[in-house]
């Protein structure tokens, strides 16, 4: 046996090279082609497509940056989780541009005091604490809005860059907060029983 480790440990070391180069070089490529696959976006189209949370986190980081003075950020979270510096320091920059933001957030989420730290300091933030979010959306003033459907499994977010759409997504946005603004001030009104 050592005849044969010391005849042979050239090819055997190469061997195991070759094998951990070519394992190295199949993760790589497969981490290249999910980011090829994960967004089916073009500036050109109406719609797109995400399918990855990361690939949407993205696009919406770039929302903040095509913001402009007069600009609404409207959005509606489900976890309100994972707010990144990077996602922190897009807000505070459209803020800092004049853009307005109108949040509702689910009021279960582990992150409700960590998302009113970021906004309630935000001249033009509004927040919104809602029971019963099921979808996730964030739209940019009447332009566009992205949709986002998330699973156990698998995660798909539709983008609809069309003003006729999102206006009808924002109309429906704008009339559930004025609802639950409603609810909460009727709650708070209402004497307490003793």
């Amino acid at each position: 046996m050592k005849n044969f480790l010391s005849e042979n440990i050239v090819n055997i070391i190469f061997g195991i090279t070759t094998a951990i180069s070519s394992a190295i070089a199949i993760h790589y490529k497969r981490l290249e082609h999910r980011q090829q696959v994960e967004k089916v976006l073009d500036e050109g189209r109406r719609a797109g497509l995400f399918l990855s949370r990361e690939a949407m986190i993205e696009y919406l980081l770039q929302m903040y940056e095509k913001a402009e003075e007069g600009d609404t950020i409207w959005a509606q979270c489900i976890r309100c989780t994972d707010f990144t510096p990077a996602v922190r320091k897009q807000i505070l920059k459209a803020a800092g541009k004049g853009v307005r933001f109108r949040m509702l957030i689910n009021q279960h989420s582990p992150s409700v005091e960590e998302f009113h730290s970021l906004f309630d300091p935000i001249e033009g933030a509004e927040v919104v604490e809602a029971p019963d979010n099921t979808i996730s959306l964030q739209g940019l003033s009447d332009r566009e809005v992205v949709i986002a459907f998330a699973g156990i499994e698998s995660y798909t977010a539709v983008l609809v860059r069309s003003m006729h759409f999102a206006r009808i997504i924002k109309g429906w946005f704008d009339d559930r907060v004025v609802l639950l603004e409603k609810l909460k001030q009727t709650t708070e009104d209402e004497p307490e029983i003793s």
